[in-house]
């Protein structure tokens, strides 16, 4: 039976736990290279794990157990030197702009506005911080403005947004908060007025999805 090295760390681990008392590796040369025959000795009862009845983590198996008095084939195990496999990816991180808070005003505006610059002086730049503020404010009711048609707008997942203003949902208050779209999408926090409560009848929105 050949072992990968993470099994037989494994396989000792579950003979602590079985209470076989843990083992030692006997008939073994030094270092333990790939082809290695070993025997795993009890330390319980001075009894050989045999390999037809053995559990090892990942593979099918019944409870283990150690019971045989020699190391003969069913109690010899050869050890598998396994190739690398690839370079796990690095953990996720955070994006930057879900630092900024949720403080509605310029200065959220302003710090999202940052995180993810540069912000290009285009419509879609300008949504990229929009989506993004609404998302942070969406405890408070915040939403994207719907608008079907006019000037900056842009379509995202399924819907026609204002590329530089946000509403509450339950008034319809409206604010501007990039200045002068697409020229320059300076960060900004304008009260716009009130608008149609079906305009902001959109559901909240994941801004990197």
């Amino acid at each position: 039976m050949q072992l990968t090295y993470a099994q037989i760390v494994g396989l000792l681990a579950a003979m602590a736990a079985s209470g076989a008392g843990g083992a030692v590796i006997s008939r073994t040369s030094t270092p333990l290279v790939d082809g290695t025959k070993i025997a795993l000795l009890s330390e319980a009862n001075g009894l050989y794990v045999v390999a037809e009845d053995v559990t090892i983590p990942g593979l099918p198996g019944r409870p283990l157990i150690a019971n045989r008095p020699v190391a003969a084939a069913w109690e010899t195990f050869t050890i598998k030197v396994m190739a690398p496999g690839p370079d796990l990816p690095p953990p996720p991180v955070a994006a930057a702009w879900k630092s900024c808070g949720s403080t509605p005003g310029a200065e959220l505006v302003a710090c999202v506005h940052t995180k993810i610059g540069p912000v290009t002086k285009t419509v879609e730049g300008a949504f990229e911080v929009t989506k993004r503020v609404a998302w942070l404010l969406r405890d408070r009711g915040v939403v994207l403005l719907l608008k079907p048609g006019g000037e900056n707008i842009i379509d995202w997942q399924g819907y026609s947004f204002s590329a530089g203003r946000i509403c509450v949902r339950s008034s319809g208050q409206l604010y501007k908060i990039l200045s002068d779209v697409p020229a320059t999408n300076g960060p900004s926090w304008q009260d716009n007025g009130t608008i149609a409560l079906a305009s902001c009848d959109v559901p909240v929105l994941e801004p990197e999805s």
